[in-house]
């Protein structure tokens, strides 16, 4: 009907076939994250995301060249990358660098290199084999505030924190009232003071402690841990109530 076929959750293509938004959402859409990690141009080769793993690929001249990537990120910070290449060959390496990445740094054979968030950061060069990239991004929580959305605090009394790509979310399995609303405790560059939590009543990627103005805290886990058990268990939230001083 109007929403399938008038809007684009349905759309038949030249050739008969047919496509919608729950095969974007699901199968289609994760395999578009590993298509998308490395894209490559006629100067070289593009970083979008930094999964672990071996991207195997050409250079410009289509010699065989590969990037081995090792990381745990997004639960730490440090991405290192080495190149693989026979011959010794000038081409590009582009990173991408996140705009929510307030302070990256990249290091190349140990040296370091300026970056600017929200942009790619060409590297071209001579590249030879064992050549290596780091690449430290900044995963200190960071408030969004309704305002970002055009929406005023006052008129909706909410934040939600961000730990470099990965939301948190309160959950009621953490022991701790997710409705009870909370203050932040900021540092002096406006990011949110937390310290890790170390047991974790469930499996998650990553559990904090956040900090509150009187030294009080609170628990949140990545977002795609929270509310697994689909019942009032872990009923959770990821836009968390605030006190009228909700930060510090």
């Amino acid at each position: 009907g109007t929403r399938g076929r008038g809007i684009g959750g349905f759309q038949k293509m030249e050739n008969d076939s047919y496509y919608g938004c729950c095969a974007c959402i699901g199968a289609a859409g994760l395999g578009l994250g590993g298509i998308a990690q490395a894209v490559c141009a006629q100067e070289g080769t593009y970083l979008n995301f930094y999964m672990p793993g071996t991207i195997t690929t050409l250079t410009p001249e289509g010699q065989k060249f590969a990037l081995e990537i090792q990381t745990d990120y997004p639960l730490n910070d440090q991405i290192d990358v080495a190149v693989r290449l026979q011959h010794n060959e000038t081409f590009t390496i582009g990173l991408r660098i996140p705009a929510w990445s307030k302070v990256s740094r990249v290091y190349v054979n140990q040296e370091e290199v300026q970056c600017v968030r929200g942009a790619y950061l060409k590297l071209t060069r001579e590249w030879k084999n064992g050549d290596t990239i780091c690449i430290v991004l900044d995963l200190r929580v960071a408030p969004i505030l309704p305002e970002a959305f055009g929406v005023s605090s006052s008129e909706s009394p909410f934040v939600a924190l961000h730990r470099g790509p990965i939301l948190l979310a309160r959950d009621n399995r953490l022991g701790m009232d997710i409705e009870q609303p909370i203050s932040l405790k900021l540092d002096e560059n406006g990011f949110v003071c937390t310290e890790i939590l170390n047991t974790p009543p469930f499996d998650c990627m990553i559990a904090l402690d956040v900090i509150q103005p009187d030294e009080t805290s609170f628990p949140v886990v990545d977002y795609a841990s929270a509310g697994k058990t689909w019942n009032e268990e872990s009923r959770m939230c990821a836009w968390l109530k605030t006190a009228k001083a909700n930060i510090d």
